[in-house]
């Protein structure tokens, strides 16, 4: 099996240097290793058709491979520069094709990125697909999220990347500040380890997945700003069961019997300390 990648021409990093399907092929063996290779591990070798054509060979199918080479710690750095540099690359000095550049790195307290004026392969679903706008940007690292607020509010930062969810309601009632939403990436879930019990048990699994309440914690902790995925009840539907991201005790009792335990196994938990799902969460 084997996927072929076409690269867009005219593609250079930061020193110049151009990136083509060579660059590809000397990237790939980087993550060689039994603690970073796993991303790229179905991946035999790459074939180098030509300048811009990548053929990567696979050892088996991987469903994952699109997900793991769009996330940021695939991105395609200058491999020579990575050797040359060692630990030292991402911190003193990055080379990359994006559109800005890593001017400074202060652990602890900031970034500096210039912009590449030799930019001009940007995503045609951008509005701007050549140079930044902004000359440099800097990302700040403030600790405390009380305190990164209060600097927003006169001025001395000009955006916060995420704003804590119990200042939300503060920052939508300031006409001075607009506040922008982007649907989010990320996928929040509870994991169990099926390994020790009770939850070696599938009937178990399956209760504690109906005891627990989606939408309080939306409610509570998440601010309506999340939604629920049905998902890991969709095997109750199968049942004949309605499904609903509430906490379903009765079903959640069914399931503990079956699974040989008490009934109310998880409502005693669940009473004691306020609620099986916030509990768990």
């Amino acid at each position: 099996m084997s996927w072929v990648f076409h690269l867009k021409s005219g593609v250079t990093f930061h020193d110049g240097t151009s990136f083509d399907a060579q660059t590809v092929a000397d990237w790939i063996p980087l993550f060689e290793g039994p603690d970073s290779e796993y991303p790229v591990a179905a991946i035999e070798h790459v074939e180098v058709i030509d300048a811009h054509t990548a053929k990567f060979m696979m050892v088996h199918p991987d469903p994952n491979l699109f997900y793991n080479l769009a996330r940021l710690f695939l991105s395609v750095p200058e491999p020579k520069s990575v050797k040359a540099m060692g630990d030292n690359f991402g911190v003193t000095e990055a080379v990359g094709t994006g559109p800005c550049k890593l001017e400074s790195f202060e652990i602890g307290r900031e970034t500096v990125l210039a912009r590449n004026d030799a930019y001009t392969w940007g995503s045609p679903l951008a509005k701007n697909t050549g140079p930044a706008t902004f000359e440099r940007l800097t990302f700040r690292e403030i600790a405390e999220d009380a305190t990164a607020f209060l600097k927003l509010k006169p001025g001395g930062v000009d955006m916060l990347m995420s704003v804590p969810n119990e200042f939300l309601a503060r920052v939508k009632k300031q006409d001075d500040l607009k506040f922008l939403t982007l649907r989010g990436r990320e996928i929040n879930y509870l994991a169990i380890n099926v390994a020790k019990a009770p939850f070696t048990n599938i009937c178990v699994r399956q209760a504690a997945a109906l005891a627990i309440n989606q939408t309080e914690i939306l409610d509570r902790a998440l601010f309506h700003l999340a939604r629920t995925s049905l998902a890991g009840r969709s095997w109750h539907r199968h049942r004949g069961a309605a499904v609903s991201d509430r906490a379903d005790r009765a079903g959640a009792a069914a399931y503990t019997c079956a699974g040989g335990l008490r009934a109310d196994i998880l409502h005693n938990r669940g009473d004691r300390a306020g609620g099986f799902g916030r509990t768990q969460t």
